[in-house]
């Protein structure tokens, strides 16, 4: 469904997969409403659970990221209405460990943050600014007692922000 909205209306992608996962919610919010533990599922599906991840639920994932990886570039890569499908299928397997919330912030603001950024530099510092905000995020869940993933979502956009505001000062001080 991605790709065929790519190809029809590619200046309005990033909101059409906003809005594929805010669907996506309200279907599980209308599935879970009818089960007794509906809303902890629910919790636990936007927010995750970062910090009790098992290796039995890890192993598996970690194979199919393996698995999903080698697809891509050995062949994925060169036939891009394949991108969809492979990311649809990581982006399934990361939500049932790590929560909505959490993905869909590591998609989005580190690319966003970089942005102005062009190559391997832009990469490179979008790599840089998600890794600080999970241990920075992880290391401060701690001491507050706080949930890791919507605490490393917050630590995500504030890096992010800091990130942008110091490259637009950065492009001002360039043309001026």
């Amino acid at each position: 469904l991605l790709s065929w909205t790519e190809s029809r209306w590619a200046h309005r992608q990033e909101a059409l997969i906003g809005c594929a996962y805010v669907l996506a919610a309200s279907i599980a919010i209308l599935l879970l409403s009818q089960d007794p533990h509906g809303a902890e599922q629910f919790t636990h599906l936007l927010a995750g659970q970062l910090l009790w991840v098992t290796y039995a639920q890890l192993a598996p994932v970690a194979a199919l990221y393996a698995a999903l990886l080698a697809l891509w570039f050995f062949y994925a890569r060169r036939r891009p209405a394949l991108f969809y499908p492979v990311f649809a299928v990581a982006i399934t397997a990361s939500v049932q460990l790590a929560g909505v919330y959490l993905v869909f912030a590591t998609l989005i603001l580190p690319a966003l943050a970089t942005a102005s950024r062009e190559g391997a530099r832009g990469l490179a510092l979008a790599y840089a600014i998600g890794a600080t905000a999970y241990a920075l995020g992880l290391w401060l869940s701690v001491p507050t007692d706080l949930p890791s993933g919507p605490l490393i979502v917050c630590v995500l956009a504030g890096l992010a922000l800091l990130m942008g505001l110091i490259g637009n000062g950065q492009r001002r001080t360039s043309a001026a």
